[in-house]
């Protein structure tokens, strides 16, 4: 399956289309994913900071994953929620 990095630039996680199977890579709040492991993934996702942007710089790890996660397992995103039916 496909990797996934959550990174601050990235492509915002209602724009992509989640695969039925994958690795979703998430760094700690203070460091984010090393840059040596984040040059290896090509495809980066992102949690857009709000209409202009203003909004706050970084995300606590758990928030950001349960937004994420809510996404990829979300129904008419066509992912990995079709195998658990």
């Amino acid at each position: 399956g496909e990797v996934f990095a959550a990174t601050l630039a990235g492509t915002a996680h209602y724009e992509l289309t989640f695969p039925k199977s994958g690795l979703l890579v998430m760094g700690s709040e203070s460091h984010g994913i090393s840059s040596e492991l984040l040059d290896k993934i090509e495809n980066k996702v992102t949690i857009p900071r709000g209409m202009d942007g203003e909004g706050p710089e970084s995300l606590n790890v758990a928030t950001a994953t349960a937004i994420l996660l809510s996404e990829i397992f979300r129904p008419e995103s066509g992912s990995i929620t079709q195998k658990l039916s």
